[in-house]
């Protein structure tokens, strides 16, 4: 059974396949696009940005900042040339433009891209 949520809830996945490793391996590229993803959609860092490198058995990044709204994390995997998105917010905001700075930024094609936008039931 789905619960109804009493808040309003937004969420945006966008994974990516077959990336150009040099944007799979560099936590300054990271931090940057976390920052330029809180402007595209309007949202204050509270904290972070933070990047991580993964362990020898899972090369690859992690990467997060909580906006003033939730959250926006990114995930790397540099053996499968896979790099996973999400933000999180409890505010609107614009995921087509999202999506069309993240394709450009990472020069993706829109093949390469597979999308998830969850639906929560409102009262």
């Amino acid at each position: 059974m789905i619960n109804k949520t009493p808040t309003k809830r937004y969420h945006l996945i966008l994974d990516f396949i077959k990336v150009d490793k040099k944007y799979l391996n560099d936590k300054n590229f990271l931090e940057r696009l976390i920052i330029s993803v809180s402007k595209v959609i309007k949202m204050n860092i509270l904290y972070g940005p933070v990047v991580i490198e993964g362990g020898k058995h899972n090369p690859g990044l992690s990467a997060f900042c909580i906006i003033d709204y939730s959250h926006i994390s990114v995930h790397t995997f540099s053996k499968e040339r896979e790099f996973c998105f999400d933000v999180f917010s409890c505010k609107k905001f614009d995921g087509v433009k999202l999506e069309k700075h993240l394709t450009k930024t990472l020069k993706a094609s829109q093949n390469k891209v597979f999308i998830i936008r969850p639906k929560y039931e409102r009262k």
